[in-house]
């Protein structure tokens, strides 16, 4: 049996992670402690969104594929931009992640191109800057979910 894909809602997980690690290297942590966990998120987020590239540009008659691809996308130009300014030393230079930068360069430009094939595989036209985005129903449901902390 095939394994149910929850597109809109791992999207999301994984831009929400993008943007917690762009917040995070901005730290002053200390390399010993951080250095290995950015990398294995850095890795798993290079995974997943690859795996979902994949399932989507296979699935040509699911439903909303277009509204995903769309979403991917946008994950996929933020993690792109994300490891290159880790490559270029504005983020992430105090854990010590120079000596990987040739990686994460090369990552950067996967993931464009990755961007790109998934943008071809339609017929979405990429939003000009400025443009507003469009917030998915998981993105509503986060913002709006009440804190357990009080």
């Amino acid at each position: 049996m095939g394994q149910w894909i929850h597109y809109e809602a791992d999207i999301f997980f994984l831009m929400d992670t993008i943007h917690l690690l762009k917040r995070n290297l901005a730290l002053e942590v200390d390399a010993a402690y951080f250095s290995e966990k950015v990398l294995d998120e850095i890795r798993f987020l290079d995974e997943r969104l690859s795996g979902l590239s994949s399932a989507l540009l296979s699935s040509t008659f699911l439903l909303d594929r277009n509204r995903y691809i769309r979403f991917l996308y946008k994950t996929q130009i933020a993690f792109s931009e994300l490891v290159n300014a880790i490559a270029d030393g504005t983020l992430g230079s105090q854990i010590g992640l120079s000596p990987h930068s040739d990686y994460f360069q090369e990552l950067g430009l996967k993931k464009k191109n990755e961007a790109a094939v998934l943008l071809a595989s339609t017929d979405i036209v990429p939003e000009a800057d400025g443009d507003v985005d469009q917030i998915s129903s998981e993105e509503f449901k986060y913002l709006f979910m009440e804190s357990n902390d009080t």
